[in-house]
C-alpha cells in the first residue's frame, strides 16, 4: 500500500459513461472518443451535452451558479483534445466551437498529443514550438497534461524525458505516460521499470503530478503500485468485457477504485 492515495482518471465518450464513472468512484472524469485514437477528441456538441449532464446532476439549475463550495462537482474534469498536428493547420471556426464548449465544461485540465511531431523529414520549428503553437487557442485557466509516449518512436513523438523536461518549463501540472497505439501492449512492454522510477522521481522534483496509462488492468496495477503515481488513467479495463470500446461498467469502476487504494 502506497503512503499517499492514487486517485482514479476514467476515460468516457458521453453523459451515461460519466455517469457511470462518477458513481464507480472515479476522481477525475476524461472526456475523449476512443475511436478517434489514444486521446480522441469528442465532437463540440458531445462536450455540451455531458457538462449539461453533469450540471444537472450537480443539482444547479437554470440561472445559478457555482460560486458556492458546496455546489461544485466532487470530481475533476479533463479533455483530450487529439493530437496537436489536429490543431496546428485548423480553421478558427474550429477553436471557436471549442473554445465555446470549454467554456460550458469548466475542465480542470486539457491534454493534447505529440504525435507525428518528430519525423524523419528536417523541420524547421522545434516539436516543442508546436506543441505551444497548439495550445495556444486555449483559455490559459486549464492544467496542462504533458502528454508522453511510451511507444514514442511508433508515434513520432519525442521521448517521455524530453516531454517532462518542456512540461516543467511551460508550467504543465501533471505528466501523462500513455501508449500511441491501442493494440493490446501495455505500458510496461515499452518502458521499463526502472525508467518509470527514474521519471517518478523527476516529476517530484519538478512539481509535476505523475498520471499512468496504457492497457492498465488490475494484474498491471500490482506492478505500477510501488512506483507511487498520482494518478492512474483507465478505459478498457473498467469497460464490459475489458474492451476499449465499450461501455464504461460501474462494477467495474468500483473494483478498480477498490484496488487502486487497497
Amino acid at each position: 500500500m502506497t503512503s499517499a492515495r492514487i486517485h482514479l482518471l476514467v476515460s468516457v465518450r458521453d453523459a451515461n459513461e460519466a455517469m457511470h464513472a462518477i458513481e464507480g468512484g472515479a476522481d477525475i472524469v476524461d472526456i475523449k472518443e476512443p475511436l478517434h485514437g489514444s486521446l480522441g477528441r469528442a465532437s463540440a456538441d458531445r462536450l455540451e451535452s455531458i457538462a449539461h449532464r453533469l450540471l444537472d446532476a450537480d443539482g444547479l439549475s437554470k440561472g445559478r451558479t457555482d460560486a458556492d463550495a458546496s455546489l461544485r462537482p466532487k470530481f475533476a474534469l479533463s479533455v483530450a483534445l487529439g493530437e496537436a498536428t489536429e490543431w496546428l493547420n485548423c480553421g478558427d471556426g474550429l477553436q471557436r466551437e471549442y473554445a465555446a464548449a470549454l467554456h460550458s465544461l469548466r475542465p480542470q485540465f486539457l491534454k493534447i498529443g505529440l504525435s507525428d511531431l518528430i519525423s524523419s523529414d528536417a523541420r524547421a520549428e522545434h516539436w516543442a514550438d508546436m506543441w505551444s503553437r497548439a495550445r495556444r487557442g486555449f483559455s490559459v485557466n486549464q492544467g496542462w497534461v504533458a502528454v508522453a509516449y511510451a511507444d514514442h518512436a511508433r508515434a513520432r513523438s519525442p521521448e517521455p524525458a524530453e516531454v517532462l523536461e518542456a512540461a516543467a518549463k511551460s508550467r504543465c501540472s501533471v505528466l501523462l505516460i500513455d501508449t500511441f497505439e491501442k493494440d493490446g501492449t501495455t505500458l510496461l512492454d515499452w518502458l521499463k521499470y526502472d525508467r518509470l522510477e527514474f521519471l517518478r522521481t523527476v516529476t517530484r522534483r519538478s512539481g509535476l503530478k505523475l498520471a499512468l496509462a496504457g492497457r492498465v488492468t488490475e494484474k498491471e496495477l500490482r506492478n505500477l503500485l510501488p512506483i507511487s503515481p498520482d494518478i492512474v488513467a483507465v478505459r478498457g479495463a473498467v469497460c464490459a468485457n475489458g474492451e476499449r470500446t465499450s461501455l464504461v461498467d460501474v462494477v467495474r469502476v468500483k473494483a478498480f477504485a477498490a484496488a487502486l487504494n487497497k
